[in-house]
């Protein structure tokens, strides 16, 4: 059970790590979706399913809302999914 608690801390903490320093979006959303299932992983370790299926439609709910938002800005943006320094919206 201890491993399966550190893979899944490890994953989140990765996840997290490698989604603040993308300049793409949809990178950035699926290490950040990676983060959320490592994050949804340690209850299921510590015996409580019913918190980590809570999590886990929660954050589809939340991940489909921003999952739209994305594509209608990178549509409005002209298809370009990368986030820079140098542009100004």
């Amino acid at each position: 059970m201890n491993l399966i608690i550190f893979i899944a801390s490890t994953s989140t903490l990765i996840g997290a790590f490698l989604a603040m320093f993308q300049f793409n979006t949809k990178k950035m959303l699926t290490f950040s979706t990676l983060s959320q299932i490592g994050l949804a992983i340690v209850p299921l370790a510590l015996g409580n399913p019913t918190l980590a299926i809570f999590h886990l439609i929660i954050h589809a709910i939340y991940k489909a809302s921003l999952f739209i938002c994305a594509g209608r800005m990178a549509n409005t943006l002209s298809e370009k999914a990368e986030i820079s320094s140098d542009r100004s919206y």
